[in-house]
């Protein structure tokens, strides 16, 4: 199971994702039911922008790194993206280990991964909700895979 919280500060997250949704409490306290242990941990997801505020300090108290794991993720570049000004912290050329909140994170005894999206998936416009939503007009890419109908 994966939740994007994409910010330490509550407030800031209910702008970044404007429907309902649970309290950091009330995640944590799923997270802590639906953990198995020897199973995958709880991963929380993080698409890291300058703009977000991500401070390890305020998610340790509720998040046990027994349970869960962290995420990291570029903020994708779409249209919603620029107009609001945002930018990605996380790029696919830097060396994860350039990342400071990746230390931090590690220190509170976090298991950490950086992921970074597939070049076919933006070429298809597919690593993204907003992505796609930005996208909607543009002409797909062709397809580059065959069905069972198209071989017949």
């Amino acid at each position: 199971m994966r939740v994007s919280l994409h910010s330490s500060d509550e407030a800031v997250r209910r702008t970044l994702i404007p429907i309902r949704s649970w309290s950091f409490e009330k995640i944590a306290r799923y997270g802590q039911r639906f953990y198995r242990p020897r199973d995958r941990k709880v991963g929380l997801r993080f698409a890291v922008s300058p703009s977000f505020p991500l401070e390890v300090s305020q998610l340790v108290p509720l998040f046990s790194p027994e349970v869960f794991s962290i995420e990291l993720t570029p903020l994708n570049a779409t249209e919603t993206t620029r107009a609001n000004g945002f930018t990605s912290a996380v790029g696919a050329g830097d060396p994860p280990g350039s990342f400071k909140v990746v230390e931090d994170f590690r220190a509170a005894g976090f298991e950490v991964a950086i992921c970074f999206a597939n070049p076919a998936a933006d070429e298809l416009r597919a690593s993204c909700g907003m992505s796609v939503a930005a996208n909607r007009d543009a002409p797909l890419p062709p397809r580059r895979w065959r069905n069972k109908e198209q071989e017949e």
